[in-house]
């Protein structure tokens, strides 16, 4: 027999089922059996179907208080019973094979393929095949079998006459033969049903054994005798056969299934239904009536319904009419006939014959005493237990409401909505992150009222966990000690768990892409890899400095690029992770500072273009790289060989097929991920691609074997099965953060629902496949997901016991204000429909709607107004009491506000210390205090042609003058520039650079013609007394040569840029600190400067030379400026686009760091108009006059 109990209340539905397993749990001809049969039978596992993982924990638990443990029980889906493949809650009896032999089927082309036929008959196919990649075509087949799976469980009738199977027992009422003859003039008609024929001509396909065993599949189920255990359905399928099945609270059965369940209770075996019902009344008629009035009752009121429940109760409904409705039908007719009614009206349903209303505060408090109380008939095949609340609250009366079909809220005394009942609210957070810290408040008033509340009395869905998670975390993991609240997030994938697999499937897209530089240095980043070479954060600067210092772009190897595209990559292959390897080596192995070089490989030490390790110094973290490559090289290599299929004929010890990427992931695996643990294993990746293996091996072909699936392909397949899996949900201690289908049904005291905004998605869209033909011919109780959607909403809704939450983000501003998603505004405006009037009406939606402030420091966080979403942080209510107390007047903390100690007397503060504060006074004041900002530009790809300005261009003319000072000649420069791949393409380079080479080549030239007669002259250490400073400042001396006859010293540096550069400052400030020092120098400097018509030429411009005395003044204003900052009040800065090598946005931060609460935009005019006085150095200056201006700027300020 078959027997369906209904109940809105899961606890009643939990109660039954444990009622009636202990009264179930002999056979009924257990009077008969001896008694080894009977002590056998104390043992047997009873099926339990279950709709979700959080109802089997909920249910394991249930069990294991009444019973001390839970070993009896044996919890499995649906599909698991009956022996089918996973794809929950549908029948797959397609198989997952069957994903490769369309994609086997879809790829072939030419004579005799399933394309070419197709040709003939349609256009449709063949537009959707052309052109498309492996991965392409088999994410249609993919899609093509989920359409198809959804076929074997809605429309049975389709396949099985596609097939020609059973036709003699297909009942072709009228309405199927109208829709088949609208269905055959559709153009994708003709192409899917020939597939279903090609697919059942492959003999290893087990879903047409399934099909055309079906009827004698029914046959031996429903004539198992009733002392068989188990039944052999064939091919390896068994079932068990216990003496009741119990089928508890099924969201979704597909109609598939319902005639297996029949032939169950037919072989004299009880099937127990336990289904959810939100009405005790008749509404299976509802139509959705989103505007109709609720308080004008009339003749016509029942009829209309409930619009919160027609709204969002159309997916259980369907459900519940589909399995009562088999209940009453013949085996053969609830399998084989067509579609019965409109699709959109499913009135067909009968109300159970027993209906029992109880009051839920009694039969709760009863099971507490005993669950085994609630007791059902169990001779009757339908029974209903409805539990009425009868409380005054919001909640409870719309709950009520929605049980009894009756909409009106206004027929109580007390007003539906008031200050004092907020059991149902609404909540506005300007951001997700404000949401989560009122929630965080609020929960802690609710512990803190309510005595017998408990964080596990807590359910907080959200429509995407996996993307809420890091958010949650961040919020109520940083709670402090006091205010900290026990949770835990339950059914995301979280970041550890997804780490094996983004590693692996990072490994294929290196191999199987380009491999460019930031991708691969990405990967060496992540966690596992990192771990498992020791590497530490700059251990991986340093690398990315190597790397680009040697000319990694793009590829791994010559090899590597020419399988990606032997025409383009014919003669590009500088760039590859090969090449930078061997100029690394051949840098770490010349000595220091060898620049020349070997045959065509230049030397790099890995600094060149930027860092401070050198390859030589670190030959561990080199030959880490090294290995890195190796192991890379040689995974590429088996993969490339393995797709060419080198080794498939001529080796049998090496595995074919799937197999081999098997072995290849264990390579990659031992290669690249650290050792193994039992609490760290890589099981789930060779799971998943165990199973996949499988799958591939099943949809083999006798006759050609199983398909060859190339590596990209099997590894993409991999990727998107792992991560497409997401984790079932389970409830636990501490308040519980989930998705909203994760805990669908479980009832919980306080359920909120955070991030059902607008734009959530949720309840999203009813989507289908453009080729799907059930979405063209619908029938009644197809599933649609926005349907299923909504009911999750209602199911949310009438599982809180005592409070229901709904927070949404809002927006920041009344301007951009969001309203919440169309449940919520649904259920919103329904509520307040019932107000009298609009004054009403306003009040209503102000005391359901409350609106948190902007952030959780504002003082309107604190007010009394935000009741329980006050904010609980003490210790920001005391800083912003303190604040207030200040009329919020207290001026921001420099953040440079510890002095440092100063120079004692008799010091010598070295010149670079006072030039790294000229050139940036935010960044030395920065490091100064340990911090130090990044100020690398992001790694740019390479250009085809080299740069004609800027820091590059620069930085070309200062290399060739070095070398050219260091003996080499333009000959040796242009080598070395030919074999560097950083300074643009192949062919190109060797003409585009040659304007560089000529720019430093006529500096050189005039610094040399100017020099004739000049020598140079050693180093040597100078110092100064600055006046009004008890330190002297000390510098090393360089560029200083003699002139020959007279023996005058000159200073004449060499500037690749022009006199305003950095080293045309750096040049004036050391030459005063040489007039300071009392040395008779004369100075010019070589400069490149741009001519509007000759453009660069060089120029030699002679510096003033001002007498000791006042060299030593305006250097005492450098160091007054150096002092002051010492003592935490920097007075100038560098404005943005000025720092060497620095951008705007790195320089701007510094500054606005360094100065925060400080006048920067005068500090950064100030230090301009510093630059521009010693510009003057360059020309006839008064050098009393110029000091006056120096020490003004200090007097200034």
């Amino acid at each position: 027999m078959i027997h369906t109990l209904y109940s809105n209340s899961y606890e009643v539905l939990r109660a039954v089922l444990l009622n009636n397993i202990e009264r179930l749990r002999f056979r009924p001809e257990a009077s008969e059996l001896g008694a080894d049969a009977l002590f056998e039978g104390v043992f047997d596992r009873v099926p339990v179907i279950i709709p979700s993982k959080a109802v089997e924990t909920d249910l394991t638990r249930a069990i294991a208080r009444e019973e001390q443990i839970c070993a009896s029980m044996q919890f499995m889906f649906l599909s698991q019973w009956l022996g089918f493949f996973s794809k929950e809650p549908l029948a797959n009896v397609v198989g997952n094979e069957a994903d490769w032999m369309v994609w086997e089927i879809l790829r072939k082309t030419g004579p005799g393929s399933f394309r070419e036929e197709m040709k003939a008959r349609t256009v449709r196919l063949e537009d959707c095949l052309r052109g498309r990649t492996e991965e392409e075509v088999f994410s249609l087949a993919q899609r093509v079998c989920s359409v198809f799976v959804s076929y074997a469980s809605y429309r049975l009738d389709w396949v099985l006459e596609w097939l020609g199977l059973h036709q003699e027992q297909l009942i072709l009422t009228e309405e199927m033969q109208d829709e088949r003859r609208r269905m055959e003039a559709d153009p994708d008609f003709v192409w899917q049903r020939a597939l279903w024929q090609r697919l059942a001509d492959n003999p290893s396909w087990r879903g047409r054994r399934f099909l055309e065993t079906l009827p004698e599949t029914l046959e031996s189920l429903a004539g198992a005798p009733r002392d068989l255990r188990e039944l052999d359905l064939g091919h390896g399928r068994t079932v068990p056969l216990p003496n009741a099945l119990h089928v508890f609270m099924p969201f979704v059965v597909p109609p598939l299934m319902l005639p297996v369940l029949k032939a169950f209770a037919h072989s004299g075996r009880d099937v127990w239904l336990y289904l959810l019902n939100p009405s005790s009344e008749y509404w299976f008629d509802l139509v959705p009536k989103r505007l109709f009035n609720w308080k004008e009752k009339g003749d016509g009121h029942r009829e209309i319904g409930h619009p919160i429940l027609a709204d969002n109760g159309r997916s259980v409904r369907a459900n519940i009419d589909r399995l009562w409705r088999f209940t009453e039908e013949d085996i053969r007719e609830t399998l084989l006939s067509g579609p019965s009614g409109s699709a959109h009206a499913d009135d067909s349903a009968m109300e159970p014959r027993e209906r029992r209303m109880l009051s839920a505060r009694d039969i709760l408090r009863d099971y507490q005493l005993s669950p085994k109380n609630i007791t059902v008939d169990m001779k009757v095949d339908a029974e209903s237990i409805y539990l009425e609340a009868n409380e005054p609250t919001l909640l409870r009366r719309i709950q009520d409401s929605i049980l009894k079909l009756d909409p009106d809220l206004s027929q109580f005394e007390e007003k539906a909505v008031r200050e004092e009942d907020e059991s149902l609210r609404f909540v506005c957070a300007p951001t997700a992150v404000r949401e989560l810290e009122g929630l965080a408040d609020w929960l802690q008033a609710q512990f803190r009222k309510r005595n017998n509340l408990r964080p596990e009395d807590v359910l907080v869905a959200t429509p995407d966990i996996s993307a809420s998670a890091p958010l949650i975390d961040q919020v109520f993991g940083s709670l402090p000690a006091g205010r900290r609240i026990e949770y835990r997030i339950t059914g995301a994938l979280m970041a550890s768990e997804d780490a094996p697999l983004e590693a692996l499937s990072g490994l294929a897209n290196l191999l199987t892409g380009r491999m460019k530089r930031g991708d691969f240095l990405a990967w060496l980043s992540l966690p596992l890899i990192s771990r498992r070479f020791g590497f530490e954060v700059d251990d991986l600067e340093t690398l990315s400095a190597w790397l680009s210092s040697a000319g990694y772009e793009f590829g791994l190897s010559d090899g590597h690029l020419l399988s990606l595209d032997e025409e383009t990559f014919r003669h590009v292959r500088e760039s590859t992770l090969s090449r930078a390897l061997e100029r690394l080596a051949l840098g770490a192995m010349l000595p220091g500072g060898v620049r020349k070089p070997f045959l065509d490989v230049l030397p790099r030490e890995g600094v060149e273009a930027r860092g401070w390790s050198t390859a030589a110094e670190r030959p561990e973290l080199l030959n880490a790289l090294s290995t890195i490559y190796a192991a890379l090289e040689k995974l590429r290599r088996e993969a490339e060989g393995a797709d060419a299929g080198d080794s498939a004929e001529t080796d049998e010890s090496v595995e074919k097929g799937p197999r081999r990427w098997m072995r290849w992931i264990s390579e990659a695996l031992e290669y690249f991920f650290p050792r193994e643990t039992p609490q760290e294993n890589w099981q789930s990746l060779r799971a998943g691609a165990e199973s996949l293996a499988a799958e591939i091996e099943a949809a083999a072909d006798p006759d050609d074997g199983a398909p060859e699936v190339p590596f990209r392909l099997f590894m993409s397949a991999l990727r998107d099965r792992l991560a497409g899996a997401q984790p079932g949900g389970r409830p636990g201690s501490g308040v519980t953060f989930t998705g909203m289908q994760q805990l669908r049904g479980l009832p919980y005291k306080v359920i909120v629902i955070v991030g059902l905004n607008d734009d959530s998605r949720f309840p999203g869209s009813s989507h289908a496949e453009e080729f799907d033909l059930m979405a063209r011919f619908p029938r009644r109780g197809d599933r649609d997901s926005r349907h299923d959607n909504r009911n999750i909403f209602l199911d949310l809704l009438l599982a809180a016991r005592e409070t229901f939450i709904i927070s949404y983000a809002g927006g920041v501003s009344e301007a951009e204000r969001k309203e919440p998603s169309i449940v919520a505004q649904e259920l919103r405006e329904w509520i307040l429909s019932f107000a009298e009037n609009r004054e009403e009406r306003r009040q209503w939606g102000a005391m359901l709607t409350r609106t948190l402030a902007l952030t959780g420091f504002s003082p309107n966080a604190f007010r009394t107004h935000q009741g329980d979403w006050r904010s609980t942080d003490a210790d920001l209510l005391r800083a912003l009491r303190e604040a207030a107390s200040d009329d919020w007047s207290r001026k921001e903390i420099p953040f440079e506000d510890a002095a440092r100690t100063l120079p004692e007397a008799g010091d010598q503060v070295p010149f670079t210390t006072l030039w790294k504060f000229w050139r940036d006074p935010a960044d030395s004041v920065l490091k100064a205090n340990g911090i130090r900002i990044d100020d690398e530009e992001e790694d740019e790809e390479v250009p085809v042609v080299p740069s004609t300005g800027g820091l590059s261009f620069w930085k070309r003319i200062d290399e060739a003058l070095r070398a050219f000072f260091s003996g080499e000649s333009e000959d040796d420069v242009r080598r070395r520039w030919n074999l560097n791949p950083e300074l643009g393409a192949r062919g190109v380079r060797e003409w585009a650079l040659e304007e560089d080479l000529a720019i430093a080549a006529a500096l050189f030239d005039c610094f040399d013609r100017a020099m004739k007669n000049t020598t140079g002259v050693d180093p040597m250490m100078i110092s100064a007394d600055l006046p009004g400073l008890s330190w002297k400042i000390s510098m090393q001396t360089s560029d200083l040569r003699k002139r020959g006859e007279t023996g005058d010293l000159l200073f004449v540096p060499v500037s690749a840029s022009s006199k305003t550069g950095s080293r045309g400052q750096r040049a004036a400030w050391e030459f005063l600190v040489m007039r300071a020092a009392g040395l008779d120098v004369n100075g010019c400097l070589v400069s490149r400067e741009k001519k509007e018509k000759e453009g660069n030429v060089p120029a030699i411009t002679a510096l003033s030379p001002i007498p000791a005395n006042a060299a030593a003044r305006i250097l005492a204003v450098l160091g007054r400026l150096w002092e002051t900052s010492l003592s935490g009040n920097t007075t100038v800065a560098r404005a943005p686009f000025e720092g060497a090598g620095k951008g705007a946005g790195d320089e701007s931060h510094a500054n606005l760091i360094a100065f925060r609460g400080k006048e920067l935009a005068k500090a950064e005019e100030r230090l301009k108009k510093a630059a521009d006085l010693l510009e003057k150095l360059y020309a006839r200056v008064d050098s009393d006059e110029l000091v006056h201006e120096f020490e003004a700027l200090i007097d200034a300020h």
